[in-house]
């Protein structure tokens, strides 16, 4: 397979790319394995008065929100075949269900210093190329952010390797309930 997405789907806290966690990402459907299980992201890490969904990407342009000071998110990794050429190939992310939550895609409201942070739309997930504890920019990582968009052609170069590997490193945020899933695969 010229692209292999690794994530914790055993659960043990441990991103290993093992046999046991490939065979588990290979059983859709069984109630015994479901894949990686994720919390919702709506605590406040940082106590900085934003919720973590909201938080670590200058949503407001402020900087009490340009970074989420001690946030984990959920690591994946993308490991691409030695027949793939990094310097042209592209990939492309669906989110399926329409699960992908746009940085944008939140509404603020009250006033300071108890704002209550809610999401629009159906989002319940969002990709990075950037841990939760670093600063991220929420612009689509074909606009030099750090998102990865939903249904858009992504140069392959422009993600950063692993040094010595051919695997890029990926987080993922969950922001509300409910089950999803990424498709991913190589643009001819």
């Amino acid at each position: 397979m010229p692209l292999d997405a690794d994530i914790d789907s055993d659960n043990d806290g441990i991103l290993a790319g093992s046999i046991d966690e490939e065979n588990m990402e290979d059983i859709p459907g069984d109630i015994t394995k479901p894949g990686k299980l994720t919390g919702i992201n709506d605590n406040d890490n940082d106590a900085d008065g934003i919720l973590d969904f909201a938080d670590g990407y200058s949503y407001e342009g402020t900087a009490a929100d340009a970074q989420c000071a001690g946030e984990q998110f959920i690591p994946i990794e993308l490991e691409l075949d030695s027949s793939i050429n990094v310097n042209t190939a592209k990939i492309k992310v669906e989110y399926c269900n329409d699960s992908v939550a746009l940085p944008e895609s939140i509404n603020k409201t009250g006033v300071a210093p108890r704002f209550t942070y809610a999401l629009t739309g159906n989002g319940k997930l969002r990709l990075w190329t950037k841990n939760g504890g670093t600063a991220r920019n929420k612009a689509s990582v074909n606009s030099q952010g750090d998102f990865i968009p939903n249904n858009e052609s992504i140069d392959l170069s422009k993600f950063t390797f692993i040094e010595g590997t051919r695997r890029v490193p990926w987080t993922a945020k969950n922001t509300s309930a409910g089950f999803t899933g990424l498709i991913y695969r190589k643009e001819d």
